[in-house]
């Protein structure tokens, strides 16, 4: 089926938006209608005419951090699988395409990050994609590492906050913040 649209994508906005209204031959039952649904469109009218339009965010024109922090959404669980780390990075290698070398710990990886070009930021800000190495508290011996999306921090779970745990918001260690350039 030929997906006729009329509207514009702006691949250099920040969030990648295309904005649209589609012919009348896409429907519900159609292949595009789920996928732009699962690429989490809005229905902003009726799909089955002109006259209604549709929005959605493109991976294509989505920024690295934004890829990232879907990626991470998909591989959360509800609760903590005790592979911060593996859940992490599988999540950037995914969503970039590129391969990070493995550590035994998750607080050893700040320098594997800056190897494929992400940068420490200290500017106090949490954007999506933003990937954070905790050090080490007494009972966690290999730290934790873990990634801003817009629904929060996750890792291999999605966590309550910026700590992953109870003996992390009580000792509140040292960490360092990483995001790739785009």
């Amino acid at each position: 089926m030929l997906l006729m649209s009329s509207g514009r994508f702006d691949p250099s906005s920040s969030d990648g938006v295309w904005s649209g209204a589609f012919s009348d031959r896409v429907t519900q039952r159609s292949p595009h209608y789920s996928l732009a649904q699962s690429l989490g469109a809005s229905n902003k009218g009726n799909y089955g005419s002109n006259s209604g339009g549709l929005t959605f965010v493109s991976p294509i024109g989505m920024s690295s951090g934004g890829k990232i922090a879907m990626e991470i959404e998909k591989l959360a669980e509800s609760k903590s699988t005790g592979r911060c780390a593996a859940v992490s990075r599988e999540a950037i290698e995914q969503a970039l395409g590129i391969s990070i070398p493995r550590t035994n710990s998750a607080k050893d990886y700040g320098p594997k990050l800056e190897a494929v070009g992400f940068r420490e930021v200290t500017d106090g800000q949490n954007r999506p994609g933003d990937v954070r190495v905790i050090q080490s508290i007494e009972g966690h011996p290999h730290g934790h590492m873990q990634i801003y999306t817009n629904k929060g921090w996750m890792s291999d779970f999605k966590q309550r906050d910026e700590w992953p745990g109870e003996a992390y918001r009580n000792a509140k260690p040292n960490y360092k913040q990483y995001r790739l350039g785009d």
